[in-house]
């Protein structure tokens, strides 16, 4: 009878220690999912600051530009020839409208029926990247500045590739998608939807998966 409760005290002790074991994997697990989310979400955050500071400094340039060439119209294209050395770094396209008709422009990357069609976009797919855009009209003229977020290829090669503007930060495995309902949405300075990112994660394993490989190995 001893012995019997013998075995039975240490077959509990066997299920306790199995149950603790199970328990406190889980609680690893979820503590994995958990800093997931939260380095997510500190990317969001900082991608979100990052659009909000270059949405300003657009709106400064647009200020700039108005300036220059309603003062200096016929000198115009020298502000586009020297802001054209920078643009490739900064990713920043500067453009000028008389009526529908473009006359100054610093690249032309951007096709004029995305430019044209609708004035209160202001994130527009211009084929090969994705552009944050802010706009002023003054009399028959109309201002367009633009950056670029990411660039969208049809077909990468060693010249062209498809990534985020260096200056957002952003980790390779992103992804740029228009979902309003993503949570990882990122918004312009006035609360309008812009876009947003999805960050893959390098492991395909879900919680669930990976808690029943645990239990398969213990």
């Amino acid at each position: 009878m001893f012995k019997s409760q013998k075995i039975k005290f240490k077959e509990k002790s066997q299920i306790l220690l199995v149950i603790s074991i199970c328990f406190l994997f889980l609680a690893i697990l979820i503590s994995k999912q958990l800093a997931k989310k939260e380095h997510t979400q500190a990317i969001v955050d900082k991608v979100q600051n990052k659009i909000h500071q270059k949405e300003n400094e657009l709106y400064h340039e647009l200020e700039k530009l108005i300036n220059f060439h309603q003062n200096n119209k016929k000198l115009a294209f020298y502000f586009f020839v020297e802001e054209n050395q920078e643009s490739n770094n900064s990713g920043i396209i500067y453009l000028i409208f008389e009526g529908d008709s473009l006359i100054y422009w610093s690249d032309n990357s951007v096709p004029l029926s995305d430019l044209i069609s609708d004035s209160q976009t202001t994130i527009i797919n211009s084929g090969n990247s994705w552009n944050l855009k802010v706009e002023k009209s003054n009399n028959d003229f109309r201002y367009i500045v633009l950056f670029t977020v990411k660039h969208q290829y049809s077909y990468q090669n060693e010249f062209l590739e498809n990534k985020f503007h260096p200056s957002l930060s952003l980790p390779t495995n992103t992804d740029f998608v228009i979902d309003e309902n993503n949570k990882n949405a990122i918004f312009n300075n006035s609360g309008n939807y812009l876009f947003s990112i999805k960050i893959n994660q390098t492991s395909t394993l879900t919680l669930s998966n990976e808690l029943i490989l645990t239990l398969f190995y213990l």
